[in-house]
């Protein structure tokens, strides 16, 4: 029993990232063998015998089928499948990591777990008739909506939102079953949003000018854009979409981003400060100081159009007037101009959508200006 006790290993000898010897059991005692990598010793003092224990998840099988090669990033063996075995590029399949309910395409898989060569995978799988545009059942989501709510690498996601908006043509706009477009998942992911000079970043442009991102379409649950924003705290682009979009700034959009600013601290909003950040901007736009903000705003689109008042109590208030204003914005022809051909021009909705609200807003607000004009000079202001 003695002769056992002295000649076993101790288990605190071993290396567990080497499985070599640090030192010996006792004093002139045997050297312990090297042995596999892998291995943990599980040698007991009282038995000889060692029950192999791996600290290294072993590899998976091969892959086998078109959604396993796409997953893994297999470029050789997607397209062999394609041309050898007739796979469908198309063809759907249950993936219970990404929903218990919806089923999804190989192009779905790839952008879901995004391999380093995801770029490739998608083109091969275009190259051989995949259907770019194709949604998952149930949630009606894009490959594009895919990417943006689960990449990691910021780097990987602008080649292929590239790759997708520009070749592929997948909208920006397009909903999901709960409203949410890509340029929401944009705005939720911290990998992508929560960046330094955001607004500047080459994927923010991607999504905004090229892609035309709307920042008025309402989700479901979280409202829109600057709901977002405020959610999740993207303080920086917060600012920005209430400094270039007026729509950001009506009430009903900014009821939503308030909402939202006040739910509860969690790991995808961990910073108090700024939700406190957040929550001041917000109450910069709102009352008698927002209604200022977004006066002053308004007529700055107005003039950049053309000819607008310098401020809402000069406002047009005539019919006459009110004609030559709507002329001059080119909505309308003058009288002299009314028997000659104007050309058509194509509408530019986000532009015209602008000075729609605009103009709203200066009309809404002529006689709550003229009161107040009058009041101050009655007062001897």
């Amino acid at each position: 029993m003695s002769t056992v006790s002295t000649i076993a290993p101790s288990v605190r000898s071993m290396s567990i990232s080497s499985g070599t010897s640090t030192g010996s059991s006792s004093v002139g005692g045997p050297a312990i063998p090297v042995r596999d990598a892998r291995r943990i010793s599980t040698q007991s003092s009282s038995s000889s015998i060692e029950t192999p224990k791996y600290d290294v998840i072993p590899k998976r099988r091969s892959c086998q089928n078109i959604w396993e090669a796409c997953q893994d990033g297999n470029v050789d063996l997607t397209e062999w499948l394609l041309l050898s075995n007739g796979v469908n590029p198309n063809s759907l399949v249950s993936l219970p990591d990404y929903s218990r309910l919806a089923e999804v395409a190989p192009i779905h898989i790839a952008c879901f777990y995004q391999p380093e060569n995801l770029l490739s995978i998608l083109k091969v799988l275009q190259r051989h008739g995949a259907i770019m545009q194709l949604l998952t059942t149930v949630t009606q989501q894009s490959a594009l909506h895919i990417v943006l709510e689960h990449a990691i690498d910021y780097n990987i996601a602008l080649e292929v939102c590239s790759f997708l908006i520009i070749e592929c043509k997948l909208s920006v706009n397009d909903q999901d079953n709960r409203g949410v477009t890509p340029f929401h998942k944009f705005l939720k992911n911290p990998n992508l949003s929560n960046r330094q000079s955001v607004a500047g970043s080459e994927l923010y442009t991607l999504l905004r000018d090229r892609g035309g991102a709307n920042l008025n379409i309402e989700s479901h649950h979280e409202g829109n854009a600057l709901g977002f924003a405020a959610r999740y705290l993207r303080v920086d682009l917060l600012k920005l979409f209430l400094l270039t979009d007026i729509s950001c700034s009506e009430p009903r959009s900014m009821g939503y981003a308030l909402n939202q600013v006040e739910a509860p601290l969690s790991e995808t909003r961990p910073s108090k400060a700024s939700q406190d950040l957040c929550r001041s901007i917000l109450m910069e736009w709102t009352g008698e100081r927002g209604e200022n903000k977004r006066i002053q705003m308004a007529e700055r689109i107005l003039e950049h159009q053309g000819n607008a008042p310098s401020s809402p109590a000069i406002a047009p208030s005539t019919p006459k007037a009110r004609k030559q204003s709507i002329s001059i914005l080119g909505i309308g022809k003058s009288k002299k101009n009314k028997d000659e051909a104007v050309p058509e021009v194509p509408a530019l909705p986000k532009v015209a959508n602008d000075v729609d609200v605009a103009r709203k807003i200066l009309q809404s607000t002529v006689a709550k200006q003229q009161k107040l004009k009058t009041f101050m000079a009655q007062s001897g202001f």
